[in-house]
């Protein structure tokens, strides 16, 4: 933060003492994905000192700071984004080659350079890749395109895509890759089932969790870092069945806002 932004931040942080306002943190991931300044991290701590409510998004244990009370809210489906852009769904079959697809803000501890590396090895062409979005770490970006560079089956596309482009994308591949390393929850992974496209997954707590409620057909695992060999082995096993769907049942909006209500009722 800028110093003016630290200001402002004090003094809001002052007035929520001053008022006893109860605050609601949502908890996305377990620790920052990016560095944060040592004078950042104390003013968060502060800010943390108010938090009365923790929101997690699934039932994993993590430490709990404080007295905060917890309560579990899944992340729901994308399919009122797919409904504003009129989205229809394209059948999910086998092709040649296999259409991999990795997406999202790109940092290196998202691990694309794996998927890469991994694709560039399977030299009969059985597979071919596309990376979508902005990468926010020049030197990452070069590391990237000099591991795709002379290979005709990987597209990099180290850019910002607007929604109807991005779900065009998905919905033409056949798989799309989130090869995180300490996945805890992620956007990209039910945006993926929202549109009927199988995820592979690092083996981990939380995507064992999912592969639970989702099902083996939809989430696919691997053990350590993605290599060609573990990536083949993921994709040798049968797609869901046509006209399947993944079931979100779990994560139904109306069960999610009541339960959002419940909490901020309880905290006035």
């Amino acid at each position: 933060m800028t110093i003016v932004a630290r200001a402002l931040f004090i003094l809001w942080i002052t007035r929520l003492f001053l008022c006893r306002t109860s605050v609601i943190q949502t908890r996305h991931n377990v620790v920052p994905h990016v560095a944060v300044s040592p004078i950042d991290r104390w003013l968060l701590k502060q800010l943390g000192s108010f938090v009365k409510y923790e929101i997690r998004l699934n039932d994993l244990e993590v430490p709990t700071i404080g007295r905060r009370l917890v309560k579990v809210i899944p992340h729901g489906d994308y399919a009122p984004v797919l409904k504003e852009h009129n989205f229809t769904g394209r059948e999910l079959a086998r092709t040649e080659p296999l259409r991999l697809l990795c997406f999202g803000i790109i940092r290196p501890y998202k691990n694309f350079h794996q998927v890469i590396k991994a694709v560039s090895q399977i030299e009969d062409g059985s597979c071919h890749l596309t990376v979508v979005g902005r990468c926010m770490d020049t030197e990452y970006g070069k590391t990237l395109s000099d591991l795709a560079l002379g290979s005709g089956w990987i597209d990099l596309q180290l850019r910002r895509v607007e929604e109807s482009e991005l779900i065009a994308r998905i919905n033409e591949a056949q798989f799309v890759v989130v090869p995180y390393a300490d996945l805890y929850n992620s956007g990209v992974v039910l945006m993926a089932l929202s549109v009927g496209r199988p995820v592979i997954l690092r083996e981990n707590a939380a995507s064992k969790q999912l592969k639970a409620e989702f099902g083996a057909t939809w989430i696919r695992t691997y053990k350590g870092d993605l290599t060609s060999a573990s990536l083949r082995d993921v994709l040798t096993a049968p797609l869901p069945p046509t006209g399947s769907a993944p079931n979100f049942d779990q994560r139904r909006w109306k069960d999610i806002g009541e339960s959002h209500f419940r909490v901020y009722h309880a905290a006035l």
